[in-house]
């Protein structure tokens, strides 16, 4: 089986998601053959791993510039590799758009369609998007990477075909890292690649008042993206100019885990999360961990130590980095639990049975 990978991912390190669908390859049920299909800006900004996908140098394909163009740029791809499935992850609609476009009237064998939610669907805010995706999408699969962005996508999409795999995390990465030290004092990270979604600012604000209270604690926060616009939106919360001195920013980096392992606590007081891969990464490593109690993280709630509060409460963010404090390391404790529970194998299992059950039904 022939699989298109179609995403809109440039980060500067593969992460869990390049390793679920390099997993796929290896799953337990059938043979799958990837192919990718990646923004032209890819080519720069993940030069670093790109070449580890591109088998023989015919694996990756690039999109260009103009609608027209992508869309003879997709069916060439899907004719040329004979492509059996087509999955889709991250775009926006235009995109979309060129996907349904290329696929239209494809003679011959037209394959399976399959569109990856990995964040909570917002058709419903838009009414005309919404009938747009209802007609179009009519033949598609969704699938959501966790149950609460599920529920949404069949919220939006009541007559078509909706399944739940939850995202799963690539343990064995974190197994590599490098030892560094921090400044003194407690130190709290977290990511804010999406300042408004992640809940930077509330974060801001309840270390803001510990450290106002004579505690000597240290922010550091990992931007994949978007560092500088992160920066601006925080002196204005801040009010000022200057960030005080106990506001770090960290550099993005393959090995994750050395951040995870250098840390006290890791803090995820989002506001939306699709599923978030952060807090069992965190625990694995033996952080302390504190998120949100919304729907893309509450999945996690069986993990062992794992303290949730309120959305948008800097005071509980506050208390809940207080009470683990003093608390040990509970690596030892979890690892064992969340790769059972959480690993690769069991998603790319999941996802390559929709695949070959679409692929019946259009036969």
């Amino acid at each position: 089986m022939k699989v298109l990978q179609i995403l809109n991912y440039s980060a500067p390190y593969r992460g869990n998601f390049i390793d679920s669908l390099d997993m796929i390859e290896n799953n337990d049920i059938a043979e799958v053959e990837n192919f990718y299909l990646f923004a032209d800006e890819t080519k720069t900004k993940s030069a670093s791993w790109i070449d580890s996908i591109n088998k023989d140098n015919k694996h990756v394909f690039y999109l260009g510039e103009g609608f027209s163009n992508n869309v003879k740029r997709i069916r060439k791809v899907v004719k040329d590799c004979n492509i059996d499935v087509v999955h889709m992850h991250f775009w926006g609609i235009r995109m979309h758009t060129a996907i349904l476009t290329s696929l239209w009237n494809m003679e011959g064998k037209r394959p399976v369609l399959i569109r990856h939610f990995h964040n909570h669907s917002d058709y419903n805010e838009h009414p005309l998007r919404k009938i747009y995706g209802n007609i179009f999408y009519r033949s598609a699969t969704m699938i959501g990477c966790s149950e609460s962005v599920t529920n949404s996508i069949k919220r939006d999409f009541p007559k078509i075909d909706v399944r739940c795999v939850n995202n799963a995390i690539s343990f064995s990465r974190l197994d590599e890292y490098e030892v560094i030290g921090l400044d003194q004092g407690i130190s709290v990270m977290m990511f804010g690649a999406d300042f408004e979604r992640k809940g930077v600012d509330i974060t801001y604000k309840a270390i803001n008042d510990l450290v106002n209270k004579g505690y000597q604690i240290n922010l550091y926060i990992v931007c994949s993206i978007n560092e500088d616009i992160c920066k601006d939106k925080l002196k204005k919360v801040a009010g000022t100019n200057m960030l005080p001195k106990w506001v770090h920013f960290l550099p993005p980096r393959q090995d994750i885990a050395t951040y995870y392992r250098a840390v006290d606590i890791f803090v995820s007081p989002s506001r939306e999360e699709g599923l978030a891969y952060a807090i069992p990464e965190a625990a694995y490593c033996g952080c302390n961990v504190v998120a949100t109690k919304i729907g893309g993280q509450l999945y996690y709630e069986k993990i062992p130590g794992v303290i949730f509060i309120p959305a948008e409460d800097p005071e509980a963010l506050s208390n809940a980095i207080l009470s683990v404090v003093k608390k040990e390391k509970n690596r030892a404790h979890v690892e064992d639990f969340l790769v059972k529970e959480f690993g690769l194998k069991k998603w790319a299992n999941d996802v390559t049975e929709i695949y070959l059950e679409k692929m019946k039904e259009r036969r």
